[in-house]
């Protein structure tokens, strides 16, 4: 597949691309770190905090997790797209009905609500074990797609990308709970 890509704008697209891959990765992962503030500030016990950032652990462990993702595929697929694909759709379905129903922002205490932090780790870490699987998936198909010149650049496309999506989401997310706690 890297020798298809000759022309430079096959290139700036597949790097596009990953950096696109590892932004929207990235996304609960910022939320995720700036929500300990928010749950401190309406009264969370270290105890709830340190229980919260249980939700993380699947990006630690992800070691335990690759060589699951990096030889299982659907038939008909790809070996990154089996994953990349139905990761992305639970993904994405995971947070609209999140949003649509607000328990994440129940969860945390927002409108009186108790926080509850069991149920908002237990929703952070299956989006932490769908963005580590994704992480792999792109991690494995980056050293695919790239021309070999250009491998080199799977780790800076990986390390912007997610420092792209974790700051902004992380900064979003803390201007907009600030704005709305005035």
């Amino acid at each position: 597949m890297a020798g298809k890509m000759t022309g430079k704008r096959s290139v700036a697209f597949t790097i596009g691309l990953l950096l696109v891959l590892y932004i929207i990765q990235a996304v609960p992962m910022g939320i995720s770190a700036a929500l300990p503030l928010s749950l401190q500030g309406r009264g969370a016990s270290y105890k709830d905090l340190a229980k919260f950032s249980f939700a993380s652990l699947p990006f630690s462990l992800k070691l335990l997790w690759a060589p699951v993702v990096d030889t299982t595929k659907l038939r008909g697929h790809g070996r990154r797209k089996s994953w990349l694909v139905p990761v992305q759709l639970l993904c994405s379905a995971v947070m609209v009905l999140a949003a649509v129903g607000r328990w994440p922002s129940k969860w945390a205490g927002e409108d009186g609500h108790p926080i509850q932090v069991g149920p908002l780790t237990v929703f952070f870490f299956t989006l932490y074990v769908l963005m580590a699987t994704q992480d792999i998936a792109v991690d494995g198909w980056a050293l695919e797609i790239l021309p070999v010149h250009l491998k080199k650049h799977a780790s800076t496309c990986n390390t912007i990308g997610q420092s792209l999506g974790f700051y902004a989401t992380n900064i979003a997310f803390l201007l907009f709970n600030h704005s709305r706690n005035d």
